[in-house]
């Protein structure tokens, strides 16, 4: 019986995400507004934990492919049932 595994992926959107938050704290750095490094700093940290969630992808442990969610009990591809 196959069981769902949690993957970290490297690129992707959860990546791009990311970097577009450090490309804004950069832009406000530069600038060199108070509020605005204050304020990006904040959506800094917003958008590193956005991208941290999107990274994350649930797949089937007996196949390997993508399972579109955590509470899935067939996988769609190999039709193995889910723990």
């Amino acid at each position: 019986m196959a069981h769902i595994q949690r993957k970290h992926s490297l690129i992707g959107v959860g990546c791009w995400i990311q970097g577009l938050g450090l490309l804004l704290f950069v832009a406000a750095v530069w600038l060199r507004g108070l509020v605005g490094i204050i304020v990006a700093f904040v959506i800094l940290v917003a958008l590193f934990v956005v991208g941290s969630r999107l990274s994350y992808q649930h797949i089937c442990s007996n196949c390997g492919n993508r399972v579109p969610g955590k509470y899935v009990k067939i996988c769609p591809v190999c039709k193995e049932k889910l723990e």
